[in-house]
C-alpha cells in the first residue's frame, strides 16, 4: 500500500484568496462515492438551526455525517471558520477526533485540516489528489509519511 502524503496548503497572504474546503474536495476525483465525515470544528456563527457551540460539541463526541454536495457548502454556514476535520473513505462515520490519528490515518482516504484559519493540511495516499493539489495552489508542501 502506497504511504500517506502530507500536503500543506499555505494561503493567507494578502494577495491570496482563502483555500475553503470546497476547494480542496474539488482535487478529489469521485469524492461523491465516499462516506465524509465533520469530527472536528472550530468556527463562529450559527450553522442552520443549531447554536455553534452545540454544533462543534455534536462534531467532537459523535462526528457529522456529510453527503457530498452538503459537505462543499458546509464552511459557506459559518462566518469563519478556524480549524476543522474532515475525513473521507469507504466507511468513515465511526471516526472519533478522540481517536488516536494513526487509526484516523488508518481507517480514512482523506483527512482534510484546516489549521488557525491560515493553512490545509491533506493526508491522501492518492497520487492524483496529491498532483492535482499542487497543480491548483500557489503555495504547497508534499511530504512522505
Amino acid at each position: 500500500m502506497n504511504a500517506y502524503k502530507e500536503v500543506t496548503i499555505y494561503f493567507g497572504l494578502s494577495d491570496e484568496k482563502d483555500v475553503s474546503l470546497a476547494d480542496i474536495l474539488s482535487c478529489i476525483p469521485l469524492g461523491e462515492r465516499r462516506e465524509w465525515a465533520l469530527l472536528h470544528m472550530d468556527a463562529l456563527g450559527l450553522p442552520g438551526d443549531l447554536d455553534v457551540l452545540k454544533f462543534q460539541a455534536e462534531a467532537e463526541i459523535h462526528g457529522i455525517v456529510y453527503g457530498w454536495d452538503a459537505l462543499q457548502q458546509m464552511q459557506d454556514r459559518f462566518a469563519q471558520v478556524i480549524e476543522m476535520m474532515v475525513v473521507g473513505g469507504e466507511r468513515v462515520s465511526h471516526l472519533r477526533r478522540a481517536m488516536p490519528f494513526e487509526e484516523i490515518l488508518e481507517a480514512a482516504e482523506y483527512v482534510l485540516e484546516l489549521e488557525d484559519g491560515g493553512f490545509w493540511v491533506v493526508h491522501t495516499r492518492s497520487e492524483q489528489v496529491v498532483n492535482n493539489i499542487c497543480g491548483k495552489f500557489p503555495r504547497v508542501e508534499v511530504v512522505e509519511l
